[in-house]
C-alpha cells in the first residue's frame, strides 16, 4: 500500500458527528426567584408585625391582671378567715416568776400531811409560834369557852380564824350552849402537843386507837383542835346533833374541815373522830368539804392531776377565783425555785406537804 495514500471516510465521520453534535437541543438554564418588595409591601408587613405585638402585649398584661385578682381574692379570703377565728390564748402560767425556797420547808405550812405513814419532826420547835387561848378576850372576859388546861396553845397565824369559828358556834346554838357558869360551855379539849404529851396519851390510851404515834399527831402541828362541851354537871361530852350540824356545815368558812369521820379510816389511820378540826386554809377547806375528800386524798389529786407542768386546779369560793397547784422539791439540793404569778395576777401562798413538795395557792386578781 502506497504511504500517501489515506482512508476516504474519516471527514465523513467529523461531519457526522458534528451534524449530531448540531442536531441535539441546548439545555435550559434555572432561573433563581428573588424577591423584591415594592414599598406597599414593606409597609403592610410593618403593620402585621406591629399588630402583633401588640396583640401578644395585650394577652401578658391580661393574664397578670387575672393572676394578680385571683391572689388579693386568696389573701382577703384568709385574712378574713384569721379574723374570725378567737386569739390565740396564753398558758396560764405565761407570765410566772421563780419563788426560791429552802427544801425543808416542804415540811411547813397549813397543808402539811401528818398521818400514821409520814412523821411530824418539827414538833418540839414550834412553841415560839403558839398563842394561848387563856390569853384571848373571848376567853378571859366573854366566856365563850372553857379550856382543858391554861397553856393550851394553837398556832398563832389562825388563831383569829379560830377563835371567831368557837364564838360563831356558841352564838348559833344558845338554847344548848351558854358563856356563865351553870350552863353547858364550850370546851376546847387538845391544842398543839409536843413529843412528851403526846407519848403519855399514847401510853394510856393506845388500846382505844384513838391516839396516834408519837410524832404522828397532827396536834403536833398546833394546826388541830379538839372541841367538846362541858356540862353543867362537869362532865364532858362530845357536840350534841345540833352543834354538830352547824360544824359540819361552817367549819370550812374559817378554814377548819372534820378530819375523821371514819369513812376514810384506811387512809388516814383513824376511826371516827367527831371532835377533831384541822386548819388547812378556807379555799382548801372548802373544796375538800364540797368534794368529800379527806387530806390525803386532797393533796394525792394535786399531786398527779394539778402539778405545775399540768394544770392547775381552778374552784371558787364565793366571789374570790383561785388557782391551786403542786410543785415537786428539787431532787438532791437545798433549794426548790418554785413558780408563781407576778402581782398583776394575784397573791400566793406556799405551803409544803411534809412529803416531798409544795402547794402553791393563788387568789386571783379580780
Amino acid at each position: 500500500m502506497n504511504k500517501n495514500t489515506q482512508p476516504t471516510q474519516a471527514p465523513q465521520y467529523k461531519n457526522a458527528v458534528r451534524q449530531n453534535t448540531q442536531s441535539q437541543p441546548a439545555k435550559k438554564r434555572r432561573r433563581k426567584i428573588r424577591f423584591k418588595p415594592n414599598k406597599e409591601g414593606m409597609l403592610a408587613l410593618i403593620a402585621l408585625l406591629v399588630i402583633v405585638a401588640l396583640a401578644v402585649t395585650l394577652i401578658v398584661f391580661v393574664a397578670k391582671g387575672i393572676i394578680y385578682l385571683a391572689n388579693n381574692t386568696q389573701d382577703e379570703t384568709t385574712a378574713s378567715s384569721d379574723n374570725n377565728q378567737p386569739p390565740a390564748t396564753l398558758p396560764w402560767n405565761n407570765a410566772y416568776i421563780s419563788d426560791p425556797r429552802s427544801n425543808t420547808d416542804v415540811a411547813a405550812g397549813e397543808l402539811i400531811l401528818v398521818n400514821f405513814k409520814n412523821d411530824y419532826e418539827l414538833t418540839d420547835t414550834l412553841k415560839s409560834k403558839l398563842t394561848k387561848l387563856s390569853e384571848r378576850d373571848s376567853y378571859k372576859k366573854e366566856g365563850y369557852y372553857v379550856l382543858s388546861a391554861l397553856d393550851l396553845g394553837i398556832r398563832t397565824d389562825i388563831i383569829e380564824q379560830l377563835d371567831s369559828m368557837l364564838i360563831a358556834l356558841v352564838d348559833a346554838n344558845p338554847e344548848t350552849l351558854g358563856k356563865q357558869k351553870g350552863t353547858d360551855r364550850l370546851l376546847i379539849s387538845s391544842g398543839y402537843r409536843d413529843i412528851q404529851k403526846q407519848t403519855e396519851l399514847y401510853e394510856n390510851r393506845k388500846e382505844e386507837n384513838y391516839v396516834a404515834l408519837p410524832k404522828q399527831s397532827e396536834h403536833h402541828t398546833g394546826y388541830a383542835v379538839d372541841i367538846q362541851v362541858f356540862k353543867a354537871d362537869q362532865s364532858t361530852v362530845h357536840l350534841r346533833p345540833e352543834e354538830q350540824s352547824w360544824m359540819e356545815a361552817h367549819c370550812a368558812e374559817y378554814g377548819f374541815i372534820l378530819r375523821y369521820d371514819g369513812s376514810k379510816h384506811e387512809l388516814t389511820g383513824i376511826l371516827d373522830e367527831s371532835w377533831h378540826y384541822r386548819y388547812v386554809g378556807v379555799p382548801h377547806a372548802t373544796y375538800m368539804m364540797e368534794h368529800s375528800l379527806c387530806l390525803e386524798e386532797y393533796l394525792e389529786k394535786l399531786r398527779t392531776s394539778h402539778s405545775y407542768d399540768k394544770t392547775p386546779l381552778e374552784f371558787s369560793v364565793g366571789e374570790t377565783d383561785y388557782l391551786v397547784y403542786y410543785v415537786p422539791a428539787t431532787e438532791n439540793a437545798t433549794l426548790t425555785e418554785i413558780p408563781v404569778p407576778p402581782a398583776s395576777e394575784g397573791t400566793y401562798t406556799i405551803s409544803g406537804d411534809n412529803m416531798n413538795g409544795f402547794i402553791v395557792t393563788v387568789t386571783k386578781a379580780s
